[in-house]
């Protein structure tokens, strides 16, 4: 039986092994620059951390049909469906900061390891040289109080939502909803402060106990740079009894933004 065993396991080990799935070749680069705070520009950069220029490729900037970068796009959803520009296949990068010693605020530092990544895949395949690259100037939601799926909440809550990047005031209001579960629309009042990148929300009105309310805020809502959310973004949270101080209460004052209502 040893021997059987020893025998089955010496034949197992010289079965050849499956072979691994060829890694499909990088069509194009995608810049996520949601966490980055970058604006649109005709001749953005991106830079190694010694800040030598690893985009434009001076191949590209020589192109006498080279007038500008054209592939800004407001989400990665949007930047994946981009195929002319990035293929099937895109290798996503995401710079460490914005450059700022660029006047124009479309620059960006790469991580010495993503530098290395475009400039070998330059090499390669040309992907820089021939501008298949897109830059995602997105907008996201960083994280929000009360959670989504919370309990337990008071009735006289004040919402706070924190983002990526510094809203832009007069789209906030207009994209904003807070809705009851029978779809009846609240009234707010809204308070954004730049420093924080926070947005305050007050029902103007007592919520009620036991009812779940759903924040929704719209693709339209945009940041500075024109970035945007790249879909709705919603959350529900559920009132609850219990000993809570339910005293109406104001949102903070904004610190260079006017409160508004919706």
């Amino acid at each position: 039986m040893v021997e059987l065993a020893l025998l089955m396991s010496l034949m197992a080990a010289a079965e050849p092994a499956e072979p691994e799935e060829p890694e499909k070749p990088v069509t194009g680069i995608i810049v996520d620059a949601t966490m980055v705070t970058v604006q649109h520009s005709r001749y953005p950069k991106l830079l190694d951390p010694e800040r030598k220029t690893v985009y434009p490729t001076p191949k590209l900037v020589d192109d006498a049909e080279y007038t500008g970068f054209e592939g800004f796009k407001v989400s990665l959803e949007e930047a994946r469906k981009d195929e002319e520009r990035v293929g099937k296949e895109p290798l996503i990068v995401r710079p460490v900061s914005a450059d700022d010693e660029d006047p124009a605020g479309g620059s960006m530092l790469l991580s010495a390891e993503d530098a290395r990544r475009l400039r070998e895949l330059n090499a390669e395949r040309g992907l820089l040289d021939d501008d298949r690259i897109v830059i995602v100037l997105g907008l996201a939601v960083l994280r929000h109080v009360p959670e989504a799926g919370a309990k337990g909440v008071a009735r006289n809550v004040i919402v706070e939502i924190f983002f990526s990047k510094n809203l832009r005031r007069e789209t906030i209001d207009p994209a904003l909803s807070l809705q009851d579960s029978s779809g009846r629309r609240l009234a707010v009042q809204t308070a954004y402060q730049r420093g924080p990148r926070r947005l305050q929300v007050k029902p103007r009105e007592l919520l009620t106990d036991g009812e779940t309310y759903t924040l929704t805020l719209a693709s339209s809502l945009q940041a500075d740079g024109r970035a945007r959310l790249g879909a709705d973004y919603s959350f529900a949270f559920t009132v609850g009894s219990g000993d809570r101080d339910d005293t109406p209460s104001d949102p903070d004052d904004a610190d260079d933004t006017k409160q508004g209502g919706a």
